[in-house]
């Protein structure tokens, strides 16, 4: 089964350890200024998940002036409801201490308890396929546990890379345990510890040569012939532009350098300077995929040349020596076989 699915059952404080955690994850983070720390529950079911988040840090943490925004979300629109009503069974409470049953708790009738309302204030919740739903705002907290067992290895690759895009600069990513091994494949993210099933969004550094510009990412396809593709222009034309783009990097201008640095490629596909570089943005971007796939065309360019031959747009730089650079940025990325 590919499709998104909803949690069935969940309750307060499930898998504490994790829970635990975040509540240091979001101490180091909240001395940033202006920015609130985000905190989103995919596949939030009945909403206990991500209430049980504002509880522990409403017990540390002021809520108010900013500081937090909590988010929930779910493929199954009667959950949704079911969670901004904050009505629970006893059974949903049991993992809750009776001192926060007694705080943030009013029993409503028999079996039945009704959260807080300045609590359950503090959530917003919306519909959302993790499959194919709409781009969300990046969070430093995401919690998506057992959503991902009910779907096929692809879909689940997919959610895994979406949360991943999804993810601030060293956020943290709680997953079930039954899922944790599927994250351990990406790239982009570091385990932090296998008894927490928690991975946190890793910060590349980045190996740049000589001569290196960092310019912003901009899509390409792989190199592949184009025999109906006129040659507009040739090795010159193309090299102007790369130091036209050098230029717009200097005066600030990223846009028109990304623009500059796709007519290069288009008016010579063989120019690997530009490719080696744009594999260090997607990088720096967390676009790892992208960023492999640069690389291998450098080394497919760089095994048709001499390896003593200086490289065209970078004249202090030989065929070989980029061969190695880009040889171990890959291995880094986890490919042994360049």
């Amino acid at each position: 089964m590919s499709r998104s699915r909803s949690v069935g059952e969940t309750h307060f404080f499930r898998q504490p350890s994790q829970f635990d955690h975040m509540v240091k994850v979001v101490g180091a983070r909240l001395n940033r200024p202006n920015s609130p720390v985000r905190i989103w529950s995919a596949g939030c079911a009945n909403g206990a998940e991500i209430y049980s988040a504002v509880l522990l840090l409403a017990q540390r943490h002021s809520l108010g002036r900013g500081r937090f925004t909590f988010t929930g979300s779910d493929f199954n629109a009667h959950a949704i409801e079911g969670a901004r009503l904050g009505r629970f069974t006893s059974w949903h409470l049991r993992g809750c201490s009776e001192r926060f049953r007694e705080q943030y708790f009013r029993q409503a009738d028999e079996g039945a308890w009704e959260l807080n309302q300045d609590i359950a204030g503090q959530v917003s919740f919306f519909y959302h396929d993790l499959l194919d739903g709409a781009e969300v705002e990046t969070q430093d907290v995401i919690f998506c546990r057992n959503v991902m067992i009910y779907m096929d290895p692809a879909s689940m690759a997919r959610v895994v890379d979406r949360l991943y895009q999804w993810l601030a600069p060293d956020g943290v990513l709680y997953l079930g345990y039954a899922e944790a091994v599927l994250a351990g494949d990406h790239p982009g993210l570091q385990l932090i510890d296998s008894s927490l099933a928690a991975y946190r969004r890793k910060t590349f550094e980045l190996t740049t040569l000589p001569i290196p510009v960092l310019l912003p990412p901009i899509p390409l396809e792989p190199l592949r012939p184009n025999p109906i593709r006129p040659r507009m222009a040739g090795r010159s034309e193309a090299l102007a532009f790369l130091e036209e783009a050098a230029r717009f990097v200097d005066s600030n201008q990223p846009r028109q350098a990304s623009r500059s640095l796709k007519k290069s490629l288009y008016l010579d596909p063989s120019l690997a300077v530009s490719h080696y570089q744009l594999g260090l943005l997607e990088l720096g971007e967390q676009r790892v995929e992208q960023a492999r796939r640069h690389w291998r065309n450098v080394i497919t360019l760089a095994r048709r040349q001499s390896p003593t031959d200086t490289v065209p747009g970078w004249d202090s730089c030989t065929w070989e020596q980029l061969l190695q650079w880009t040889e171990r940025q890959l291995k880094r990325l986890g490919e042994s076989d360049v």
